[in-house]
């Protein structure tokens, strides 16, 4: 992801690993479920999801998946989120990143996502930026 989008996010993104190997080669991470909302909706395909915060997601999907621009993203068979793929990269021959942005959706919402994704993955970190590099990390929630 280019520093301008990084520069432009709102709020920030809480890793969902520790590990320090490139993307493509982790295994840590919480499976979703990625449903396309058109006039009705189905069931996509699965996803991996590594980082999140209250303005969106980053996952790892199939590269031979067609997402479309807007999605659902479904955790634990609980919890959705309609969202807008604003960022696609191939990290390699078999694996896409996706940058969703859902602030659209209702704040109530997002901070559900957030606890049951803190839930399901203990150990929630933020990504440092350059703003906050010497600061101690705030609460997923902030």
């Amino acid at each position: 992801m280019s520093s301008n989008q990084d520069n432009a996010r709102i709020y920030k993104r809480h890793a969902l690993s520790r590990e320090l190997a490139p993307e493509e080669l982790q295994h840590e991470g919480i499976a979703v479920n990625l449903r396309w909302p058109l006039v009705i909706e189905w069931f996509g395909c699965n996803a991996i999801m590594k980082d999140v915060g209250l303005g969106g997601t980053g996952l790892l999907v199939p590269i031979d998946k067609k997402v479309p621009t807007r999605i659902v993203v479904e955790v634990d068979n609980t919890v959705r989120l309609k969202g807008k793929v604003v960022h696609r990269r191939q990290i390699s021959e078999k694996l896409m990143f996706l940058g969703v942005d859902w602030r659209r959706e209702p704040d109530s919402k997002r901070r559900r996502m957030l606890k049951l994704v803190a839930l399901l993955n203990p150990h929630v970190q933020s990504k440092p930026n350059k703003r906050n590099q010497g600061v101690q990390q705030e609460s997923l929630l902030e």
